[in-house]
């Protein structure tokens, strides 16, 4: 069961809705003493609990502690915290209060999403994902996968559903097999980059990218300068951007490191490699309610401090 705590229930129904189209049964609480009777029940605990910031203000939470009504969602984390330490809680708000922001992202088994980031449909496959343990299952297949030509099509399916599930919501979607209007030059995914967060406004800002173009090599061997040449041509097109990243399934060759300097050194493009340890890492982070986009912004830090 997951327990989705708003007080606007008109509003919140379309997530509910979402959830339940995905036969994920939710209960709604609509005000803090709701909440209160709920944690007094002897219940089992919820698989996954969605809580608001911003409640009225209630007469069993003072204002000082609330800031009238703005962050009363902090509080009420405690309790939920206290009473079930291991459960994931979801944050979903419209709250601008910078105080809270930095309250839930300090938080362990915690996310933190903004409604108007996130369409109710995402939303659900969100809450699917935490609840059906989808991180432990994507990370099952792909060490199943076996590096090679004969499951090259497998790999880059299991890609696409790692991108959606690392970065499905902020940004908007994957679109896989992407080509050019002649047919050639096509590319394994483009992720159209409209998102707010800090890593995806800074690279649109710094390599104009609109759009992050994703490679897959399903190769026993590392990649080489080749594989990240064929990137780089995709990366100098006006319409994308200049950042890519380059999924492969062992670390890169030092020609593929060498190549990786020779395109931000001529044409400011910027390609991140993401091995199968990195992606391990970025599922982690991601099932533990913490930022994967943030393990992408120290793999760039690193690079442009070594560069």
């Amino acid at each position: 069961m997951i327990v989705l705590i708003d007080d606007e229930p008109r509003f919140i129904q379309p997530y509910v809705d979402s959830a339940e189209s995905r036969g994920l049964t939710v209960r709604l609480l609509c005000s803090v003493a709701e909440v209160e009777a709920y944690l007094a029940e002897s219940a089992p605990p919820p698989k996954c609990i969605v809580l608001d910031v911003m409640f009225p203000s209630d007469p069993g939470l003072p204002g000082s502690l609330t800031d009238r009504g703005m962050t009363t969602g902090m509080p009420l984390f405690a309790s939920l915290r206290s009473r079930f330490p291991t459960v994931h809680i979801v944050v979903l708000t419209n709250s601008s209060s910078l105080a809270a922001k930095e309250f839930f992202r300090r938080q362990g088994e915690c996310s933190l999403f903004y409604k108007t980031e996130v369409l109710p449909e995402e939303f659900g496959s969100v809450l699917e994902g935490i609840v059906c343990d989808r991180a432990h299952a994507l990370l099952a297949r792909l060490k199943e996968c076996s590096p090679g030509h004969k499951e090259a099509k497998a790999f880059e399916g299991l890609c696409v559903e790692l991108l959606e599930y690392l970065f499905v919501p902020p940004l908007a979607r994957v679109v896989p097999q992407s080509a050019r209007s002649d047919g050639h030059d096509i590319r394994d995914a483009v992720l159209p980059n409209s998102a707010g967060g800090y890593f995806w406004e800074s690279i649109r800002r710094e390599f104009d990218a609109k759009h992050v173009v994703v490679e897959f090599k399903n190769y026993a061997e590392a990649v080489g300068k080749d594989e990240v040449n064929q990137l780089r041509q995709y990366l100098g097109r006006k319409s994308l951007g200049r950042f890519g990243l380059l999924m492969s399934r062992r670390p890169p060759s030092e020609s593929a490191l060498t190549a990786r300097s020779d395109a931000y050194d001529g044409q400011s493009i910027l390609i991140l490699f993401i091995d199968d340890s990195v992606v391990e890492e970025l599922v982690d982070a991601r099932s533990q309610g913490r930022d994967p986009s943030e393990i992408l912004q120290d793999i760039t830090e690193r690079f442009e401090i070594a560069y």
